[in-house]
């Protein structure tokens, strides 16, 4: 299998349905919550329900 720069690899291929209370290291994603504007963390202590790969994309989006 060889990847070309313009092939499309989704975060939820590489980490499946895996949750972040099922990490074996805690990590946290900071985000911005818009709705209180402020910032909040994702992670196993706080939000232990998310899965990883909607806590990356969430991490990763610029608010609008």
């Amino acid at each position: 299998m060889s990847l070309r720069p313009t092939d499309y690899i989704d975060v939820a291929w590489l980490v499946g349905d895996l949750a972040l209370r099922d990490l074996p290291i805690p990590a946290y994603a900071p985000i911005w919550s818009v709705e209180h504007n402020q910032l909040e963390f994702l992670g196993p202590r706080t939000h232990q329900e998310v899965s990883v790969a909607p806590a990356i994309r969430t991490a990763i989006a610029l608010p609008i």
